[in-house]
């Protein structure tokens, strides 16, 4: 009776043991987890300060020259440091579920954001700003309002054919976007595909020898119809080929180039994916555009009076390959829902056409396309729809770079304080 007891005294003393010794090790693996996140913060304020310290453009150089990590898990320790006082992250059990909490903070706030981004997209396309169109004739380095076809017609009146050396553009992708309440972007196809080949029309007489149009595009369209008749989406690049041949035989096919938008272009909200988990019926999510390029007449183009080129060999080295690495750009205050980066216009004007060359934006929007020829010394003509587009691209050629300041927007807006509040 005696033994029996000692043996149950000894089970519950180890059975104590243990117990307290499972406790201990999570108590020392919760500050271990804890621990971590600590020293990701350090890392991610020592990387800040570093940043900060070097020029534009050198950051990603920096990482890959010196450590032992990428930019993004870099982005990361810097995202910690950035959001070190909010309650909940300092309740976080390690850095795996720290950046788990910031990720979905992050996808909740961008779709608060992008509600209220559009909300005042759609209030400001239809506004009746006012807009005063150039003197007629006057095309150099002005922006004008009204259809692309019917100022080109002009255009061609007042003498400016054969004046620019390339038309930089890319027309609405019939997609549902809103760009005025008298616009359609969800027109039938053929009716579309029709529309957007007519301004090609005028391209070959405003063009000089050589000169180039450069169109970004949708990979493939959306077959409405798909469950009835026709491929599962339309070859958007094939469709208007076949329609240029036929409006401007002149245009000769140059090429094209992918433009890879990155993981920036990997909207986590973006979940259409067909028969998720199956191959039944997956949707494919698009994450790059093409740009097509046509040549007037010849594919050589001259150099006007001699002007040497402005790029570098380093540059047009890496833009020669027939992929473009660039991330999309949202710059603050833009009221136009599809402008394209910055940095993919500068590629594209540094890379086929001349300094001092003229340039035509016929689908203009926001201006991006025209700012980049403004900042790399070409003349430039902008067209658009919309005239309050127009205003916007008005004054961000008046901007240091390519965003228009609050204080300018609020101008703008002057009769419309309500939109105030989604100014940055």
């Amino acid at each position: 009776m005696e033994s029996r007891k000692k043996n149950t005294g000894k089970k519950r003393n180890v059975e104590r043991n243990l117990v307290s010794r499972i406790n201990t090790l999570h108590s020392e693996c919760e500050n271990t987890y804890r621990r971590a996140v600590e020293t990701a913060i350090e890392i991610g304020q020592l990387l800040t300060q570093k940043k900060l310290e070097l020029e534009h453009g050198e950051w990603g150089k920096w990482v890959e020259s010196n450590l032992a990590f990428t930019c993004r898990t870099a982005s990361n320790y810097m995202r910690l440091y950035e959001n070190q006082n909010k309650p909940e992250l300092q309740k976080c059990k390690g850095v795996f579920e720290a950046l788990s909490y910031l990720k979905e903070e992050t996808n909740k706030n961008r779709t608060k954001t992008r509600q209220a981004t559009k909300e005042y997209r759609r209030a400001y396309a239809d506004m009746d700003l006012d807009y005063d169109n150039p003197p007629a004739g006057q095309y150099e380095n002005k922006v004008i309002a009204g259809h692309n076809c019917q100022v080109m017609q002009e255009m061609l009146n007042h003498g400016m054919m054969a004046k620019y050396s390339a038309v930089l553009g890319s027309p609405p992708y019939n997609v549902g976007m809103f760009y005025s309440s008298e616009y359609d972007d969800e027109k039938a196809f053929d009716t579309y595909m029709n529309a957007i080949a007519e301004p090609f029309k005028y391209y070959p007489d405003l063009l000089r020898q050589g000169g180039r149009v450069i169109y970004i595009v949708p990979t493939f369209l959306e077959n409405k119809h798909r469950d009835i008749s026709g491929d599962y989406n339309y070859d958007f690049p094939y469709e208007l080929r076949k329609r240029v041949e036929k409006v401007a035989p002149s245009l000769r096919f140059f090429g094209h180039i992918i433009w890879d938008k990155g993981d920036k272009a990997k909207n986590p909200i973006n979940k259409k994916y067909g028969s998720f988990c199956s191959p039944e019926r997956p949707s494919m999510r698009v994450g790059h555009e093409q740009i097509m390029i046509w040549s007037n007449e010849q594919f050589t183009l001259s150099s006007p009076e001699g002007i040497k080129p402005d790029i570098t060999e380093e540059t047009f080295l890496e833009l020669s390959w027939t992929i473009w690495n660039i991330a999309p750009l949202v710059y603050k205050n833009n009221p136009h829902p599809c402008s394209y980066s910055s940095k993919l216009a500068e590629s594209l004007i540094q890379f086929l056409t001349f300094p001092s060359d003229w340039i035509l934006e016929p689908y203009n929007g926001s201006g991006v396309g025209c700012k980049a020829a403004q900042l790399l010394g070409r003349k430039f003509t902008g067209v658009d729809l919309n005239k309050n587009y127009c205003v916007y691209a008005k004054a961000l050629l008046d901007a240091e770079k390519y965003t228009v300041s609050k204080a300018r927007m609020k101008t703008i807006l002057k009769g419309h304080k309500s939109l105030w509040k989604h100014l940055k």
